[in-house]
């Protein structure tokens, strides 16, 4: 049998043990010095095994088996004496081992990142599982173990280790191989986040070929690079990054931040509120106090690769426990709506086992699932509000500081109107700049007019399937009533620009329960101004005005009539329309 020697570098001298690595590809350097003794090593048990034999077919090995072949397969499992020169490479790499945990314990010391011992902590891995990966991981550093493998295994196609000789370069007798096994389970760490085992259904299960994640290899080798993939279907903030601030609902913030340092480490969150309502700000606020990265997953995105949304979900988790990480689910309504909604919420379940720290998932309306709720007795469920018409009022006024307009508008007014939470007023304002520049050029102050166009443009409803949309082209100095109904449609008017003083500032919301529209009956023969005095109050408010004709809506059948009325009083509550029925 051949006997191959390699060249090792001096490692009795040179740099002090306690040093730390200068960077992580020198301590990929130890690492490839271990393999090679590990290697040595176990080409001399090899030798030794063939009681020294020569083997006249040795040219041909791995292409016919020889009798010597056969005898030294069927002494295999017997001990073997090691000689002195076996025992030494073992010993030198034992030591290598100490002297490695001694330079990674500096290195973490003087906050050098190294990727190994950072995956090592990360998930869990033992010294065993350690060296497992380091030998899968070398044909990825240096090609020359392609060919060692080869030599090794007999077989000058299989150039990545097999599962039987990692056991060996680990160092296993064979009485240890079937606790061994339990390094490559299906739901361990190596086998879960780093592995991927070969099975072309012709080999059994020792001589399968274990190959290195790609992520994961570009990982070891790069270090804080991030998944490709996973970026294009997330959102990721930096704590570095300067923040806006929270405009209202600090004390959520509070909550968050005591509730996850104390006691909700491995807590599942659901924060539900409509688009703009602050769920993320909340969360990036939370990650930067803790100097942590944000990972916020679209699964919409994901749900749409019907097949791989699992996969690309755990490589997520995978990821956010890399770069340490919160880890965050937005569009989770997806999973409890439309059809196998339960197979998606188990299966969704399943894989946040995975994960080893709080999980935050994003949604617009309550999640409805009988299986979250009996699986996650963590479950906590924090509704974030639109904020109140005071509230609004503050937060009108404080982000339109950075807006020019043609004349200041009444922010009071403003609130009473739109229903709008803290992101869409932003939005709002930044899309009603974008369109004075358009018609003015840059330097453009903004209108009211055009204020309001931007303002609806964040509404989110379906009357135009239930109505009419009527465009208001009077005021009121082309309406003709006498002077007592005119002024009733202007104190209408001034009811709603005050809502917010009179329901906000002077507290009447907390004394009514519901009832806080406005109703008026236009009553008169047709010709008299019904529908001109509605689109006049419609276009004194910028508001948006909607026909409805109730010979539509009223069924013969029961309950059509009440489930039409709700459909549309529904979406007005999203819209701050008027209907006009």
């Amino acid at each position: 049998m051949t006997l191959i020697i390699f060249e090792c570098r001096n490692l009795s001298g040179g740099a002090v043990v306690n040093d730390s690595y200068a960077d992580n590809w020198e301590h990929l350097e130890d690492i490839v010095s271990w393999l090679d003794l590990m290697v040595q090593w176990l080409l001399e048990q090899n030798a030794a095994a063939m009681n020294d034999v020569e083997d006249p077919m040795s040219p041909f090995k791995g292409l016919v088996v020889s009798e010597q072949e056969v005898q030294r397969l069927l002494t295999a499992d017997k001990p073997v004496v090691e000689s002195d020169w076996s025992a030494a490479l073992r010993a030198e790499a034992e030591a290598l081992e100490a002297r490695m945990e001694q330079r990674v314990a500096a290195s973490l010391e003087q906050g050098v990142f190294l990727t190994l011992p950072h995956v090592a902590r990360t998930f869990g891995l033992s010294l065993l599982e350690q060296q497992a990966l380091r030998i899968v991981l070398a044909v990825e550093i240096d090609r020359k173990y392609e060919k060692l493998y080869a030599y090794l295994q007999d077989d000058v196609t299989q150039k990545h280790p097999s599962l039987d000789l990692v056991l060996r370069l680990l160092g296993l007798a064979y009485g240890w191989r079937v606790p061994a096994h339990s390094l490559f389970r299906a739901d361990g760490p190596l086998r879960s986040w780093f592995l991927r085992i070969e099975d072309d259904g012709t080999r059994p299960r020792l001589g399968r070929t274990v190959r290195l994640d790609e992520r994961m290899a570009l990982f070891l080798l790069e270090g804080t690079v991030f998944d490709d993939q996973i970026a294009r279907l997330s959102e990721l903030s930096d704590p570095e990054h300067p923040l806006p601030p929270l405009l209202f609902q600090q004390r959520v913030q509070e909550q968050l931040q005591a509730f996850v340092q104390d006691t909700g480490w491995r807590s599942l969150f659901v924060l539900q509120g409509r688009s703009g309502s602050g769920k993320k700000l909340q969360l990036r606020h939370l990650a930067q106090q803790f100097g942590r990265r944000l990972v916020v997953f679209d699964l919409k995105r994901a749900l749409q690769q019907e097949a791989e949304w699992p996969h690309l979900l755990r490589r997520a988790i995978r990821e956010a426990r890399l770069h340490q990480s919160y880890l965050v689910i937005d569009q989770a309504g997806e999973l409890a709506s439309g059809e196998g909604a339960e197979q998606r919420m188990t299966t969704f379940l399943d894989e946040a086992e995975r994960w080893n720290g709080p999980l935050f998932l994003l949604v617009e309306e309550p999640l409805q699932s009988d299986e979250l709720r009996r699986r996650r007795r963590d479950l906590i469920e924090l509704p974030l509000d639109v904020p109140a018409d005071t509230v609004r009022h503050e937060i009108w006024a404080r982000l339109a500081l950075d807006y020019p307009f043609v004349e200041q508008p009444d922010w009071r007014a403003m609130a009473g109107k739109f229903r709008f939470t803290a992101g869409q007023i932003e939005r709002a304002l930044r899309i009603a700049l974008h369109e004075a520049e358009w018609r003015q050029g840059p330097g453009a102050a903004i209108s009211s007019e055009v204020l309001h166009a931007a303002c609806y443009r964040q509404m989110r409803h379906k009357l135009d399937q239930k109505a009419a949309r009527l465009t208001p082209r009077h005021g009121f100095d082309a309406l003709v009533l006498p002077s007592e109904q005119k002024e009733q449609l202007r104190n209408a008017c001034n009811q709603i620009r005050f809502r917010p003083v009179v329901y906000g500032e002077w507290g009447f919301e907390k004394r009514l329960s519901y009832g806080r529209g406005l109703s008026l009956l236009f009553a008169g023969p047709p010709g008299t101004g019904k529908t001109m005095a509605a689109e006049v109050i419609a276009k004194e408010l910028f508001l948006e005005i909607y026909k409805i004709d109730l010979s539509q809506i009223i069924s013969k059948y029961i309950g059509e009539t009440e489930k039409n009325m709700q459909e549309i009083f529904t979406e007005a509550q999203q819209s701050s329309a008027i209907l006009f029925f």
